[in-house]
C-alpha cells in the first residue's frame, strides 16, 4: 500500500512539473504610483546600464497571474536594443502591478538579424 500511494504522489508530482509553462517568475514589483527609473541617456533602468547601441531581434516573455485565470505568458519578438527591451519589460510589469496582478518578463537574443524577419516572428503562417 504504501508503495502504491508513493507511486501516485510521484505521478501527481510529475504532472504538476510538466504542466508548468516554463514562462518567467510573476510577483509585485511595484506599488501604486512607483515606476520603474529609465535614464535614456545613461541607458540605464533602476540603475543597471544596457547595451543602447546594438539592435538585435528579442524573444521577449511576459507573464501575468490573474487571479481566476492563473498564470498567462505570452511571447512576442522585438527589434531594439537590450536597453529598449528592458525598459518595455519593466514598464509592462510595473502597469500590470498598478492593477494588482502580479507580473514578470524574460528576454533573449535571437540568431534573427533583421527587423522584417524579427517581425515576422509575431505571425506565424
Amino acid at each position: 500500500m504504501k508503495k502504491l500511494l508513493y507511486v501516485a504522489v510521484m505521478a501527481l508530482t510529475m504532472g504538476f512539473f510538466a504542466s508548468c509553462n516554463g514562462g518567467p517568475g510573476t510577483s509585485m514589483q511595484y506599488d501604486e504610483g512607483e515606476n520603474p527609473k529609465i535614464n535614456i541617456e545613461d541607458g540605464t533602468v533602476n540603475g543597471k546600464t544596457y547595451d543602447a547601441e546594438h539592435e538585435k531581434c528579442w524573444e521577449m516573455k511576459l507573464s501575468a497571474k490573474y487571479p481566476y485565470a492563473g498564470t498567462i505568458t505570452e511571447t512576442t519578438y522585438q527589434w531594439g536594443t537590450e536597453f529598449v527591451i528592458v525598459a518595455a519589460g519593466e514598464t509592462a510589469v510595473a502597469s500590470l502591478n498598478h492593477e494588482g496582478v502580479p507580473a514578470g518578463y524574460s528576454y533573449s537574443a535571437t540568431s534573427i538579424d533583421n527587423y522584417g524577419d524579427c517581425q515576422d516572428k509575431n505571425n506565424p503562417e
